[in-house]
């Protein structure tokens, strides 16, 4: 029972996004994540069954995905990539005029 609940939880989240955004886009995306993410931190510190944590933090994780792959973390790629690139020193002068 508590697993379709779990499910049902999710169905409904996407369809509150889909209403709220007129179509899903990176924005619904991230909304839906955070408080799928939420609602997950409250299931495990209220101590509810498992399964249905499982299912939210999966939910969670699906949401996330959609988000970074449809343009939402294209700022934070962006700086992964520059954090990840070795330093290389470049020597620079001030521009002579005569």
């Amino acid at each position: 029972m508590s697993v379709i609940l779990g499910i049902a939880g999710l169905l409904l989240t996407a369809a509150a996004a889909y209403v709220v955004f007129v179509r899903p886009s990176k924005n619904a995306y991230a909304a839906i994540a955070v408080a799928s993410a939420l609602l997950t931190i409250w299931r495990i510190a209220a101590d509810q069954e498992p399964s249905t944590t499982i299912i939210q933090a999966v939910g969670t994780a699906i949401y996330a995905y959609l988000w970074w792959h449809n343009g939402g973390g294209n700022d934070t790629r962006r700086r992964l990539r520059e954090a990840a690139r070795p330093f290389k020193a470049v020597r620079r002068t001030a521009p002579v005029t005569t």
